[in-house]
């Protein structure tokens, strides 16, 4: 039978005594498996007694040392604010000011004078009294401060000097918050140069930085390149082509397309889908708003010599009325929208390069869109499902946007002008998208945006602009030296021109600092100061 646990009689036993041996024989025996003794050499001997003794330093290290103290100090100090003038100078220098690549720049040039000025000691003493030194710039909560800051700002820590260092840093302030409240305002005044400048980064059209953002380090690099090339010009033919290639990605079409009459028809073509479903029915029912739209083009009382534009503009309204009326099929329909609005780009067209303007058939030609208009607005009422008339809409976007660029196509060059869009924003046509972009860039910059430009090759300007160096050639070695100097100057400035129209060089340099804010408005609070974009 298996004894059980009495806990009465286990109390009842007197307690046992503690036996040190009993307990150690009790324990898991030990075994080493490898020698964990410590070297001598590292001083670290059982016996105290037993340790090697340090290098011993004679008076005149000991000496030394203390004097070279004074002047770590000194030349710590000296070379920090050498260092904090030589690195912001450094970035401004560079084209950087300003920028976090600048701050990081600055810093760097910095520290790298100050290290270079500033002397280190040559004795175990001096350099055992520093790192003491800087042990106590550590437990004060001064790590990353050389010694020469930490003295610095010890010496300006005193009650006196920090009122006057408040005083000057709410002066400091005040004027930051004056410049900042000045760059806003000119944020905002500059507003359209910083929207086209940042465009024409995003389309990669080419600006002259020293006209888009005029900073010393573009207007220093604008006339290296201009005393070589003409920036603008060689600028606006490079855009020329890229114009046309943007609008021909925004009509849809092969990136290798010749922009001439068939490619539009083709652009035109590719949202014919919608039309070809109105286009089978057999009669469109005349829709009285319709109608009435088209009578308001009704001139009724023209002004002074205006009778052979009202003329012109009634014929076209009586006519289009009767035939409405009568019943056009889809088919018609969608032919007289094309031809009406073809016609009034022809018109447009014609009108432009003339340079003298026609007040009759330009007062036809804006008719003409107009009455295409309405007789989109016939096709919607006639659509025969919600469906179709969602697709029509969509249709008729793109096919006004390739009309657009119809408009401003020169059908010599196969080039889309940038200044007939650009014409058209400012008569208040409505554009969108890239083409908006376009007339945008155009407007604000019209000297990149210039269509068939010609003149002197690069080498030829550079030789007749030689600039500086042309001139010190020429006092030094006479006309050989001009040559000389002149090819140097062209060589110079041609690097230039290439690095100003370089895409790195256009996204850095070519953009102004915008400073107005993007936080959102509160319209229901009062307007900040500083009102933000809407």
């Amino acid at each position: 039978m298996a004894a059980t646990f009495d806990p009465d009689a286990y109390l009842a036993q007197p307690p046992k005594a503690f036996d040190p041996d009993e307990y150690l024989q009790s324990l898991p025996e030990v075994v080493v498996t490898a020698d964990r003794s410590v070297p001598d050499d590292f001083n670290m001997a059982a016996d105290r007694s037993e340790r090697l003794p340090g290098p011993r330093r004679s008076f005149t290290d000991i000496g030394q040392g203390i004097t070279e103290i004074p002047g770590v100090l000194a030349t710590g100090l000296f070379g920090t604010l050498a260092g904090n003038i030589v690195g912001p100078f450094t970035s401004m220098y560079e084209g950087s000011f300003g920028t976090p690549q600048g701050v990081r720049r600055a810093e760097n040039v910095a520290r790298e004078v100050q290290q270079a000025l500033t002397y280190q000691p040559r004795t175990q003493t001096g350099r055992d009294i520093l790192g003491g030194f800087s042990s106590f710039i550590d437990s004060t909560k001064l790590a990353g401060l050389n010694p020469a800051t930490a003295t610095e700002l010890a010496v300006l820590s005193s009650p006196v000097l920090q009122q006057g260092k408040l005083a000057a840093g709410a002066k400091l302030a005040e004027r930051n918050a004056l410049i900042q409240e000045q760059n806003v305002a000119k944020s905002f005044e500059n507003a359209a140069k910083i929207d086209a400048s940042n465009l024409a980064v995003k389309h990669n059209i080419i600006l002259d930085p020293s006209e888009s953002n005029p900073t010393v380090v573009n207007r220093l690099t604008a006339g290296a390149a201009k005393s070589a090339t003409d920036f603008s010009k060689n600028a606006a033919k490079s855009n020329d082509a890229r114009f046309t290639q943007l609008a021909i990605e925004d009509m849809g079409l092969p990136p290798n397309t010749v922009l001439d009459a068939k490619a539009i028809e083709k652009a035109l073509a590719m949202h014919d889908a919608p039309y070809e479903v109105v286009g089978k029915l057999p009669r469109l029912a005349p829709n009285e708003d319709v109608l009435a739209r088209i009578e308001s083009l009704r001139v009724k009382r023209p002004s002074i010599g205006g009778e052979k534009n009202a003329a012109a503009v009634n014929e076209l309204v009586d006519e289009t009325l009767t035939k409405v009326n009568e019943g056009r099929s889809g088919k018609e329909i969608n032919l007289d929208i094309r031809n009406l609005r073809r016609e009034a780009n022809e018109i447009y067209n014609a009108q432009q390069k003339s340079g003298q303007p026609d007040a009759t058939k330009l007062a036809r030609a804006d008719a003409n869109k107009k009455i295409a208009d309405a007789l989109e607005a016939l096709i919607d009422a006639n659509a025969p499902s919600a469906e179709v008339l969602a697709n029509l809409r969509a249709a008729r976007m793109a096919k006004a946007k390739v009309y657009d660029y119809q408009r401003a196509l020169n059908n010599q060059t196969n080039r889309i002008d940038p200044q007939i869009l650009a014409k058209m924003a400012r008569d208040e046509k409505p554009l969108s998208g890239i083409a908006a972009d376009i007339a945008k860039i155009a407007s604000v910059f019209p000297d990149i945006a210039q269509t068939g430009q010609t003149g002197m090759s690069p080498l030829a300007k550079g030789f007749t602009r030689t600039g500086i160096g042309g001139t010190a050639g020429f006092l030094v070695g006479g006309v050989p030296g001009a040559a000389i100097g002149g090819l140097t100057g062209y060589l110079g400035g041609g690097l230039a021109a290439k690095r100003m129209a370089s895409p790195g060089y256009q996204a850095k340099r070519a953009v102004p600092q915008d400073f107005r804010s993007l936080e959102s408005v509160n319209n229901l609070a009062p307007e900040p100061r500083n009102n933000l974009r809407k």
